[in-house]
């Protein structure tokens, strides 16, 4: 395969670090493959284990160090007579490709004393993590109920369920809230801060309405000198308002105006008594545009004043801190018992000993050795996950770190995870290197139509809240397809949208929608198999009629699979449930649960009954009679 522009710079480019953004299917793994081998025949003097990879999983880690270890086999089999090739081949078990925990967890025990830990802690997995922490929440509970914590306070308007739903929230974003809550100012101090804020906002609202609305303008420098000629008149008492909101806009006092303002009413009004019909209506058109103005500052919330809601809220907040630094402190003693550390230990623990300064001797050399740092799925980094790869990679120093992402793929929140990072990185490296991020926009995934379609939908969905993407948003960055869509292929994408209502206008049921959704999905999965739909086949690379293998059916929960699954095996459609609630009520895997029922607890004939007379072994009910009475 041979790369594009694209792909070529993201490649070779090695003087100084780079941010790639890349699409989804425009071969971003390929590439990182071919970077690393890149790197490797431009330094023949780098050890292999000095570039490091991270990838977001455990499989993505497996799926890289295979594809590099067949890349280097492949080139030290072309090359035989080139020694240092030679030698990545006999160090493959060397490479270092993993998941950034993992580098964590290296990084901690071969620095283990500076580190403070014992090197052989056990690491628990996000399963194991989980009981742990189910624990550290009862016993927190139990430590609150036996010393009357102030935490308790928060039960007056939480339900228990409701604050041990919240407290398991909370252990799945320690990294986050060690520092939000080390950061939690005084109550006063917060009220300040949330006052000022509500200014700001206000006065950002009002500034950009006085830009963009000109009649706002006039109607504030008009409306001060209308004459007011008959008191009795309908619209006279609309035109003291907003004369009386005019003047406490002079004073300063926005949300005082816009009270004001809120109350005017543009019905009625005796042209006589204004002047006119063109002056009534030029009057009504100033009083509107002050009313317009106080209803965006209302639907914005930036008329709310700070009060006793705020007050308790603050309170609140500290009371939450208490009950976080108990929460904390408990699991941590249940770790501590069992000398293990989870996910976000590693990643606090190595971020503390990276900031360490200064360093230990060991850990300079380790960071030494490294001579290149390549990050995967960079869009998924939290903040303490940045400092950790800015420790390892500093972008200050030319060519040593490289990352890839996409912003429309974050999964947000998801570990901390914040895709404002990776924007703010892109900038960063921008401003450092003078280089702005090199993009990967070509789409080898499928055809030009579907993705013109699939732009044109992120075009709207991912369109910027204000006037320029915020750091926390994601843009939608348009891809453009590797190879153009088969001509006789019809609209690259069809919306199958059910009625709300039948044929007698009666209202359509939620269970009936679904039977009629599966049935129409599966009509239609058999009229592209009759019609000899095309698709394209990646490995032979061309068009072929469309298989069944083809298809898949997503679905945003798995509650419903069993009806879909029962529509399709109705009208012979072969599909494969890859996961879902149904699969344990499959009937071969309850036969091989009863198999390892039986085998666990020799006693237990029922489930020995069911393994005897399934598919396994096939005895029939006259067998197991006999075999049961048998002396």
């Amino acid at each position: 395969m041979n790369p594009t522009p694209e792909q070529q710079l993201a490649i070779e480019t090695q003087d100084r670090a780079l941010v790639v953004k890349a699409g989804a299917g425009t071969g971003k793994t390929w590439v990182l493959v071919q970077r690393f081998m890149h790197l490797l025949d431009n330094h023949p003097d780098w050890l292999l284990d000095s570039i490091l990879a991270v990838t977001f999983t455990e499989k993505a880690a497996r799926e890289m160090r295979t594809r590099l270890r067949q890349a280097i086999e492949d080139k030290a089999r072309e090359n035989p007579d080139d020694r240092h090739w030679q030698d990545h081949r006999l160090n493959l078990d060397r490479m270092n490709v993993s998941t950034i925990h993992s580098l964590c967890a290296r990084i901690l025990r071969e620095n283990a004393i500076a580190a403070e830990i014992d090197p052989r802690i056990q690491v628990l997995d996000e399963q194991e993590a989980e009981l742990f922490k189910e624990d550290a929440i009862r016993e927190t509970i139990q430590i609150l109920n036996d010393e009357n914590h102030q935490a308790l306070e928060l039960l007056a308007s939480l339900r228990v369920y409701d604050l041990r739903e919240e407290m398991g929230s909370m252990l799945s974003k320690r990294g986050t809230l060690h520092q939000l809550f080390a950061d939690l100012d005084k109550p006063d101090v917060l009220l300040s801060r949330w006052e000022a804020g509500l200014e700001e906002m206000r006065m950002a609202l009002w500034d950009e309405n006085l830009r963009e609305e000109p009649l706002l303008v006039d109607a504030l420098d008009m409306l001060p000198h209308i004459q007011l000629t008959d008191p009795e008149d309908r619209l006279a008492g609309s035109v003291m308002a907003g004369q009386q909101g005019c003047q406490e806009v002079d004073q300063g006092n926005l949300i005082g105006a816009a009270k004001h303002w809120l109350k005017i009413d543009l019905r009625g009004g005796r042209q006589a008594n204004w002047g006119g019909k063109e002056e009534l209506s030029e009057l009504k058109g100033y009083l509107g545009a002050v009313r317009d103005a106080a209803r965006v500052l209302e639907k914005a919330g930036a008329l709310q004043e700070i009060g006793q809601a705020d007050e308790m809220s603050a309170e609140h907040l500290h009371r939450w801190r208490a009950l976080w630094e108990q929460l904390e402190q408990t699991y941590s003693q249940i770790k501590e018992t069992q000398q293990a550390l989870d996910f976000d230990d590693l990643e606090m623990l190595a971020d503390r000993l990276l900031g360490t300064i200064p360093r230990s001797h060991r850990l300079c050399g380790f960071l030494e050795h490294i001579n290149h740092l390549m990050v995967d799925e960079f869009q998924d980094t939290n903040l303490i996950q940045q400092r950790i790869v800015y420790a390892l990679a500093p972008i200050e120093q030319p060519g040593k770190l490289f990352v890839v992402g996409d912003a429309k793929q974050s999964i947000y929140r998801f570990r901390q995870a914040q895709v404002s990072i990776f924007n703010r990185t892109s900038e960063q490296v921008e401003a450092v290197t003078g280089h702005p991020s090199a993009p990967l926009s070509t789409s080898f995934r499928t055809h030009h139509s579907l993705v013109q379609a699939a732009n044109r939908l992120f075009e709207n969905i991912l369109s910027p809240l204000g006037e320029a993407y915020a750091l926390y948003e994601a843009s939608s960055s348009p891809l453009k397809a590797n190879r153009e869509a088969h001509p006789e292929l019809p609209h690259p994408v069809e919306i199958l949208l059910l009625p709300a209502k039948d044929q007698q206008e009666q209202s359509i049921i939620t269970g009936d929608a679904r039977i009629w959704e599966a049935q129409w999905i599966a009509e239609r999965l058999l009229e592209l198999k009759d019609a000899k739909f095309q698709v394209w086949d990646k490995n032979e690379e061309k068009y072929r009629h469309f298989e069944y293998r083809d298809a898949a059916v997503l679905f945003r929960a798995t509650t419903q699979l069993p009806l879909y699954e029962a529509e399709f095996k109705g009208v012979g459609l072969p599909y494969l449930t890859v996961s879902g609630r149904g699969y344990y009520d499959r009937s071969e895997v309850r036969d091989l649960i009863a198999l390892l029922a039986a085998l666990a607890n020799p006693v237990d004939d029922l489930n020995l009954a069911a393994a005897l007379r399934s598919p396994l072994f096939s005895l029939s009910d006259e067998t197991l009679c006999r075999l049961r009475w048998h002396s």
